[in-house]
């Protein structure tokens, strides 16, 4: 009986193991994932030389002659380590990848993750107002894919009390008690 009890654990710890919980390109590298953006900015010499697991919006993409440069703002990461962009950000750092990145695909409004050791700081604007940006020197960069919501059920929906009396209204592909929003007479 246990030698079944320890081969059933084995075999779900090896298809649990199985399941990646960050994008391939920064799972090797180790980070600290503790270091926040708000936390640099407080005490800043603190944390120079420290790799860090950040994520944002791509604001601007810049080739350089070795390097390319990415300003990023930043958002909290989730459990796959995708930016969460529905919360506050704690500010915009910069990117700097040692190899060549195409702009045209590291464009505007494209979220990134991104690790890297914290380089240092730089002055720079956002529009007329100073700003401190946080360096990171990149050692790997996970672009991640749009989403595609599917399109909202077609209105009007059929609102009839007679004939739908446990569910007044009908939209069609829309299920209003596990979907409550999507129908307007909800």
């Amino acid at each position: 009986m246990k030698k079944i009890i320890f081969i059933i654990l084995f075999i779900l710890v090896f298809f649990i193991s199985g399941c990646a919980t960050i994008p391939q390109e920064l799972q090797n590298i180790p980070v600290d994932k503790e270091i926040t953006l708000l936390k640099v900015k407080t005490s800043p010499e603190k944390y120079i030389g420290k790799t860090v697991l950040w994520g944002g919006k791509i604001i601007r993409c810049e080739n350089k002659k070795n390097f390319t440069l990415l300003e990023v703002i930043q958002f909290p990461l989730d459990f796959w380590a995708r930016p969460i962009t529905d919360t506050a950000s704690e500010g915009r750092f910069l990117v700097k990848a040692s190899k060549f990145i195409d702009c045209a695909v590291y464009s505007k409004d494209k979220f990134i993750t991104v690790a890297g050791v914290l380089k240092g700081f730089k002055e720079g604007k956002i529009g007329e107002m100073p700003y401190k940006y946080t360096i990171i020197k990149d050692k790997g960069i996970h672009l991640w894919k749009e989403e595609i919501h599917p399109p909202l059920p077609p209105y009007p929906c059929i609102c009839d009390y007679y004939w739908y009396r446990w569910y007044p209204c009908y939209c069609p592909g829309c299920y209003p008690l596990y979907y409550p929003w999507c129908c307007p007479c909800w």
